[in-house]
């Protein structure tokens, strides 16, 4: 069995820096304007714009095919990894372009990137604190000798429990918060606690999710705006709606003299019967509650009233309050 390594070289995230950093960084686009300048010079000295348009359309044509292979291909963390012994292919590319020196990484080099991507940004935010203070007080906590392939082997553990397929920052984060020493002094100063700091990357990893935005002609996005044109009438008939419903077809004489949806009469009849004599039987106690309530109210008057003219009744009031 191969041993686990770990190598940003060999893996899409590199490769997607690499593409862009050839053909899409701002040196790449001066040097595109400045192999065109001549061509656009001399077309506007003879006028004739067809051969200059159509070479600055093929460029900039293949650049966008090149921005989006990348995209797709490279910056996707969705794609499947190249290698898995090699643990660099776990992680993101939002990680690996933070990342300073990449043919040496070293836990503070890991702290320092994972904090400041916008996920890391986001949970150091969520525990009430920024990049500054929080690098100031666990920066010391990590060292350069510490074993990057061991730790990298618990970040990818870290991953699993919080249901992500690739290591990005929060699962870096929480890697070193489950480390101990200055970073729980950190969490104590937050007043949270590991637990707390899970529930807080379960939050973040949603809210990813939900910010994440589709391109303009992305086909999702196509079939929500466009997709219901033509057929609105449609929209209400769901499996949701045919799950909770009855299905009355087998109610229904397709053929014959009485086509139509069969009535059964005799049942409502008795139905309607019940119902009245229910009510009935109900309106008899209500009636009968009420002559009741009746009667123990004129009883109790009268017998308040022989108490009070008891001839003993003043004397006994007397000697309870004389008591």
């Amino acid at each position: 069995m191969p041993s686990l390594r770990f190598d940003l070289w060999p893996t899409r995230a590199f490769a997607a820096l690499a593409l862009k950093n050839m053909f899409l960084s701002p040196v790449s686009l001066l040097v595109y304007v400045l192999a065109l300048a001549p061509f656009w010079l001399r077309s506007t000295a003879t006028g004739d714009y067809i051969v200059v348009a159509f070479i600055t359309a093929l460029l900039f044509f293949g650049l966008y095919v090149v921005n989006l292979f990348i995209r797709r291909k490279l910056e996707h963390d969705e794609e499947p990894v190249i290698s898995k012994n090699n643990l660099g292919c776990y992680i993101t590319f939002a990680v690996v372009r933070r990342l300073r020196n990449r043919g040496n990484v070293t836990l503070p080099k890991l702290l320092l990137a994972a904090s400041g991507t916008k996920r890391g940004l986001f949970i150091l935010r969520q525990l009430g604190k920024e990049q500054k203070e929080f690098l100031q007080r666990c920066m010391e906590g990590v060292s350069k000798r510490d074993d990057v392939l061991l730790f990298i082997g618990e970040a990818v553990e870290c991953a699993k429990e919080l249901g992500e397929k690739r290591v990005d920052s929060n699962a870096i984060l929480f890697a070193f918060f489950k480390r101990g020493g200055v970073f729980k002094e950190f969490l104590n100063e937050c007043d949270v606690s590991l637990d707390d700091v899970r529930t807080i990357l379960k939050w973040e990893g949603f809210h990813e999710k939900i910010s994440q935005r589709e391109w303009l002609f992305h086909p999702h996005r196509l079939v929500r705006s466009l997709g219901t044109i033509g057929r609105s009438w449609v929209q209400g008939y769901t499996n949701d709606l045919d799950m909770i419903t009855r299905d009355v077809s087998g109610y229904v004489v397709w053929e014959g003299e009485h086509r139509g949806v069969l009535v059964h009469e005799k049942e409502i009849e008795i139905a309607v019967q019940e119902g009245r004599e229910r009510s009935c039987r109900m309106w008899d106690i209500c009636c009968a509650s009420r002559s009741w309530r009746r009667a123990s109210r004129s009883h109790g008057s009268s017998f308040s009233r022989r108490r009070n003219s008891c001839p003993g009744s003043a004397s006994r009031m007397r000697c309870c309050s004389v008591r």
